[in-house]
């Protein structure tokens, strides 16, 4: 059996970090794990934290909103605008804790699974959930922390001190270790089968997940041949096969599937499944309370208590930035929300002085018309309604205070200070959990999706000189979305790249991927810098060490100092 080892056993004996592990193989009795239904019991444990990091709207705030794309500017929510150190980690600190429980609970079912009396057919499939699991984990740090400590080990008496002193790695190493076993599971061993995630009734991670993350780990290591042929094995799963992207996105997969409240659709590779009800089961998370319109008649912080005859009035609760949505409800729990910046909206705005015309990556003119906003016509006609992305809003079907809703039927209404049609406008109902109670946002948040793997092969082709290929697959995506496609005669290699980078932001806007491809391009700080938020803005002007989130001095600490956050010393931090 396979095992990759990209750092020896016999080198842990160098000092670092401290992974709060708990020793779990001294614990187990030897004899339990010894059967497929009890192994995937200790796999569905090695699950629960991804919970943990999806379920917090600081980890969208952190990925998302801390880029170029959003306009925040609250000083108290400090991931949104990168306002965090090794003293206040900030979601840093939960991240990097739920990442190693995940290490560590993989590692263990992984020891456990080699000791099953099973057979190999048995185990198999086992070992490729565990192993992409693993990944998983290591691919969210890597692209978080960069260089971190990486171990394949199950924590044991003998080796706990060495596993928890261990030091920073290579990220390159860390991910070429991933993308190998990967390759191995998956591709070599075909121990998964290949077919949609969401084709599986169990919905567990499967194979598509594996090449999805062996795919983009490939990307960070530029071994572009290798991202190809990842991404290739899921065209040929969700699409028409490698060299064939005509026709495998538009018309197989419609728009109205991307926003979060349509759960486990075809298109999706992977998503955060959460549910909720009232007086039973419940894994909630609170996203969609910062990302919808401010609800006009109650608007509070997450956390605070409020009465229920507060809510007495049948109808006036359900009043989001002026304009009543009954499918909203009135039992929302809204904060100030997090805003479009003018980059995703404004054809004429202005940065230090240059005037970036006709720049917006949404039109919001008649001229052309992206099917992934929420948009309508000047004249009121509706665009697309229902069929679209609603990725932003500027106006939406629903009521005003002056109306009587037993006589009157819905029409389009602008939000609040929106009339104008050049203000601000409001994320869209990609985001938005219709019903809501409280800050329960039960919606399923995308996390990989087929889109996302046809711009990931638009990239990969580019990177290798085919720029015929690379126009086909963003095309794919483009001529989904209604908009311009594009020929390779018409652009250098970079201005292609532009328009690859430009697409990923409009396609996959509030993915949880933004700020980690902008620091993969290598270009974060300086498109923060010229299209932030003015609050983000000042909290990276003199410290770029920002680009990662600092490993908690607390961790520092309990390592002896053998951890290190040295990018931010230099800055004295």
């Amino acid at each position: 059996m396979k095992r990759i080892f990209v750092i020896l056993l016999s080198a842990l004996v160098m000092s670092s970090c401290t992974l709060e592990e708990k020793v779990v193989s001294s614990s187990m009795p030897e004899n339990y794990y010894q059967t497929v239904p009890q192994i995937i019991t200790g796999l569905n444990g090695c699950y629960i934290p991804l919970k943990s990091i999806y379920g917090s709207y600081q980890y969208f705030a952190h990925t998302e909103v801390a880029t170029d794309l959003y306009y925040y500017t609250r000083y108290d929510k400090k991931d949104g605008t990168s306002n965090f150190s090794p003293v206040d980690p900030q979601f840093g600190d939960n991240l990097w804790n739920n990442c190693y429980v995940g290490v560590m609970r993989c590692n263990a079912i992984y020891a456990a699974i080699e000791r099953a009396p099973l057979t190999e057919a048995e185990k198999d499939p086992l070992f490729a959930e565990c192993v992409i699991l693993r990944a998983f984990y290591y691919y969210t740090l890597t692209n978080n922390f960069g260089n971190v400590p990486f171990y394949l080990d199950e924590v044991t008496d003998k080796n706990n001190y060495e596993i928890t002193h261990l030091p920073r790695m290579s990220a390159e190493d860390t991910r070429n270790a991933m993308i190998d076993e990967l390759q191995y599971w998956i591709l070599e061993k075909e121990a998964l089968p290949f077919q949609r995630t969401y084709d599986n009734p169990d919905h567990r991670i499967g194979a598509a997940v594996g090449l999805f993350l062996g795919g983009k780990m490939a990307m960070w290591t530029k071994r572009w041949g290798d991202a190809i042929t990842f991404f290739n094995k899921i065209e040929e799963i969700y699409g028409n096969g490698p060299g064939a992207p005509e026709g495998s996105l538009n018309g197989k997969y419609p728009l109205s599937d991307i926003p979060f409240g349509k759960k486990f659709v075809g298109e999706s590779i992977l998503e955060s499944s959460n549910t909720y009800n009232e007086y039973g089961y419940e894994v909630t998370h609170t996203l969609a309370s910062v990302v919808t319109p401010s609800r006009s008649t109650v608007t509070v912080e997450e956390g605070d208590e409020m009465d229920d005859d507060e809510y007495a009035d049948e109808h006036t609760g359900d009043y989001y930035a002026g304009v009543g949505i009954p499918e909203m409800g009135d039992q929302q729990r809204t904060t100030s929300p997090y805003r479009p910046g003018v980059i995703l909206y404004d054809n004429d705005f202005t940065v230090d002085g240059i005037r970036y015309q006709n720049k917006a990556l949404f039109t919001y003119a008649n001229n052309t018309l992206d099917r992934r906003c929420a948009y309508y016509n000047q004249d009121g006609t509706i665009i697309n309604n229902g069929d679209n992305a609603g990725t932003l809003a500027w106006r939406w079907v629903g009521y005003d205070k002056t109306e009587d809703r037993r006589n009157v039927e819905p029409s389009i209404k602008w939000f609040s200070g929106l009339d104008s049609g050049q203000d601000r406008p409001y994320l869209g109902n990609k985001f938005w959990c219709f019903g809501m109670i409280y800050t329960y946002d039960s919606n399923n948040h995308k996390i990989f999706r087929y889109a996302g793997a046809l711009l990931c092969l638009a990239e990969c082709h580019l990177r290798r000189g085919d720029m015929d290929l690379a126009c086909a697959y963003l095309n794919e995506v483009k001529n989904r979305a209604g908009i311009k496609t594009v020929s390779a005669g018409d652009h250098t290699e970079d201005s292609l790249l532009a328009e690859i980078q430009d697409e990923c932001a409009r396609e996959l806007l509030g993915e949880f991927n933004r700020r980690h491809d902008l620091i993969r391009w290598g270009i974060w700080y300086d498109r923060v810098m010229k299209f932030g938020g003015t609050r983000l803005k000042e909290n990276i002007k003199d410290y770029p060490c920002r680009e990662y989130y600092p490993i908690a001095d607390e961790q520092v600490a309990l390592t002896g100092g053998a951890l290190d956050n040295d990018e931010y010393a230099k800055y004295g931090l």
